[in-house]
């Protein structure tokens, strides 16, 4: 009866052996040709938005059998390639991408050598790329009041506080010398006065957004509103 029991045990351990080498030899299957394994890309993707076009970064690999890098996109039917220029970590790869549709993408990140093999992929997704419909949404800074000196021809203009995402508002008008002249003003002041345009004329001013703080493009409203003043 001890004899059957140590058969026993001695089959079911020989079985398990046998499992677990077949499972190694699966698993040596999605290895690179020779085990080798390439080291990924940073994890720590930087993304900017912009208009119909993104940026994206990343630390550059320190590994010089890295030849260049492939962002693809749209379910990979699009992709950019760049060079792998530096192999240090300190330096960071850009890749500007363009005459994107508005909307929200994904974006699939490799490495690869001059053999062709490519690293574990690296995914950003819901990333949003801006247009024309998050233009029209833009509105310009409200004006609070205006008040005009007719002793010395000073305007003031005040303005409401600014919208989520207001950079500047931009005031245009005729000076006396009859040039047109531009002024910004921040979205964190309040007014600013005006001392030298020409009567009759008037003021126009526009607004200017960015989506998020680190957007590389700034998107203005699409029309610019205007303001009287009677002299």
């Amino acid at each position: 009866m001890e004899n059957l029991k140590k058969y026993m045990l001695a089959c079911i351990l020989l079985m398990l052996i046998m499992v677990s080498c077949h499972k190694w030899d699966e698993y040596k299957d999605f290895l690179p040709e020779g085990g080798k394994i390439y080291p990924g890309i940073d994890t720590a993707i930087i993304y900017q938005e912009g208009n119909g076009r993104a940026l994206l970064g990343w630390k550059a690999s320190p590994d010089q059998r890295i030849a260049g890098y492939a962002v693809y996109w749209n379910n990979e039917m699009d992709s950019l390639v760049l060079d792998a220029t530096s192999h240090n970590p300190k330096d960071t790869v850009k890749a500007l991408i363009q005459n994107l549709s508005e909307g929200f993408y994904t974006f699939t990140i490799h490495s690869f050598d001059l053999q062709g093999n490519r690293s574990v992929p690296v995914e950003k997704n819901n990333l949003r790329v801006y247009g024309a419909i998050y233009q029209k949404s833009l509105l310009n800074r409200d004006v609070k009041e205006v008040r005009y000196n007719a002793d010395n021809k000073k305007i003031t203009i005040n303005f409401n506080p600014a919208d989520e995402g207001n950079v500047y508002t931009q005031l245009s008008y005729i000076t006396l010398n009859n040039n047109t002249t531009r002024v910004n003003v921040p979205a964190d002041q309040e007014g600013i006065v005006i001392n030298d345009r020409k009567m009759g004329t008037k003021i126009y001013y526009q607004s200017f957004y960015k989506p998020t703080p680190v957007a590389i493009d700034l998107f203005s409203t699409v029309m610019k509103d205007s303001i009287t003043i009677t002299d």
